[in-house]
């Protein structure tokens, strides 16, 4: 994959996005240079999650919060197949948002029955992962 020209991303307007993720939105810094930003978030979500202690990679939540994790068979698996796992996730959508023509960043479609633009889900991805990374500091400490 060669990266595409470097892709600044306005902050995307009400009604561009499912209000419940405005949180995530306000999360993410301006992406003046989309792709760019998540590689670098990536590099460090991959640095933070191999500093985790083992004696702590089995931390939970409050009880009652994050119900569906124990039907994730984290439990089951090393830490280590975890994190590449998620950092395969961000290396194929670093290949779908390096791939897209400025003019794909307009599109708009449906996604849990609320209209988004294509910009505003980079920017929910981009926050989501940001929320994880403000958790890892918490909760973990690194």
């Amino acid at each position: 994959m060669t990266p595409s020209a470097r892709t600044s991303l306005a902050r995307p307007k009400d009604g561009e996005f499912d209000p419940a993720s405005s949180g995530y939105i306000a999360l993410a810094p301006p992406l003046d240079d989309v792709a760019m930003q998540m590689r670098i978030q990536r590099d460090a979500v991959r640095k933070r999650l191999t500093a985790i202690d083992p004696a702590k990679a089995g931390y939970r939540y409050a009880s009652g919060e994050n119900d569906y994790v124990p039907t994730s068979g984290a439990d089951d698996r090393a830490l280590g197949d975890l994190v590449g796992e998620g950092v395969a996730v961000r290396e194929a959508t670093l290949a779908l948002v390096s791939g897209f023509p400025p003019h794909a960043w307009a599109r708009r479609g449906t996604a849990n029955g609320w209209t988004v633009t294509t910009a505003a889900l980079a920017y929910i991805i981009y926050g989501h992962v940001a929320h994880h990374l403000r958790m890892l500091d918490e909760r973990y400490g690194v």
